[in-house]
């Protein structure tokens, strides 16, 4: 008979009266509601980088490179958004990674850096958001008690049995999340190699822009200051 590490894990856990959603709900670190809000505000699907999902590494697409209207990424950007959404200097938020609290959400890309659909758990816990469906639940719920938001393709999730009330606050909104906010199109726009195609991603409607060079798209944002963009700031 073939042992089963799930099954251990869950056996042991009754045992010993470990309850790892609560291990979970004490040490996750979620992003202020209203930075989901301001980016609602900003475009559709709330996407911090709009336009970008995970690439299919079995079915020939390749990391780092577009489609017509996609940027393919793998976790970089996902991993970028939540962590500036949470508004930490850089450096300063170690042994977490970004997860994704919708299965199959991060190859969609109205939702794979939507700030709502993630959240940093410690390293040792981060596998089972993918493996252990407590948890998996439990953070559904929880997104959605913050956010307000779900996939569109599904249903609002139901508070589960044995629901923790020992969730972490999401970390403040402050002015280092805003300016974050703000800079987000120059960040990703930094970061297209030159002779790929740029999408723009202030364009609700998905269309890319004309190849262009990082020269011309640096050239372009020259003189742009955030502050311009101060009446749309949402009340925290």
């Amino acid at each position: 008979m073939p042992i089963d590490g799930l099954r251990q894990l869950k056996e042991a856990t009754s045992r010993l009266n470990i309850d790892l959603v609560a291990l979970v709900a004490e040490t996750a670190l979620w992003a202020n509601p209203s930075v989901h809000s301001w980016l609602l505000a900003q475009h559709p699907t709330a996407a911090y980088f709009p336009q970008t999902r995970r690439f299919r590494a079995g079915s020939g697409e390749v990391r780092g490179i577009f489609t017509a209207t996609e940027r393919l990424d793998d976790n970089t950007y996902a991993n970028h958004a939540i962590r500036q959404a949470i508004g930490a200097p850089r450096g300063q938020i170690l042994n977490y990674h970004a997860c994704h609290i919708w299965p199959q959400s991060c190859y969609d890309s109205s939702c794979h850096t939507v700030v709502a659909n993630l959240v940093l758990l410690p390293s040792p816990l981060a596998a089972l958001s993918d493996y252990y469906d407590q948890v998996l639940s439990a953070l559904q719920y929880r997104a959605f008690e913050l956010f307000s938001w779900c996939p569109p393709q599904q249903p609002e999730p139901h508070r589960p049995e044995r629901y923790p009330h020992n969730w972490r606050a999401p970390e403040p909104w402050s002015t280092q999340v805003l300016r974050s906010l703000k800079a987000r199109r120059l960040e990703y726009l930094e970061k297209i190699s030159v002779g790929l195609s740029a999408i723009d991603v202030n364009q609700p409607d998905g269309q890319p822009d004309q190849p262009h060079s990082l020269f011309k798209l640096r050239g372009s944002l020259k003189g742009t200051d955030p502050d311009n963009y101060r009446d749309r700031e949402p009340q925290p």
